[in-house]
């Protein structure tokens, strides 16, 4: 496999990973509107939408930066 297509299947399954993760947000946030949740459960949910975030954060700043760097490589098979 090329460099390029490692790169495809490397970037799909960390989507993959974070709309697994942010799907279970909002398996928490929808009944925490309807009022169905412990106190210990909405704070177990506001926990995971912050973890959440910032690994989509940081995730989204990581893949800019190899993009860039697949980019501007010039070597790439």
């Amino acid at each position: 496999m090329k460099s390029l297509d490692l790169w495809l299947v490397s970037f799909g399954l960390r989507c993959c990973a974070l709309l697994c993760a942010e799907l279970a947000c909002f398996l928490f946030v929808i009944p925490t509107l309807f009022n169905l949740h412990s106190d210990l459960a909405n704070l177990g949910a506001a926990m995971l939408a912050i973890v959440a975030i910032v690994t989509g954060f940081v995730s989204g700043a990581m893949l800019t930066r190899e993009f860039q760097l697949l980019i501007s490589d010039q070597t790439h098979d």
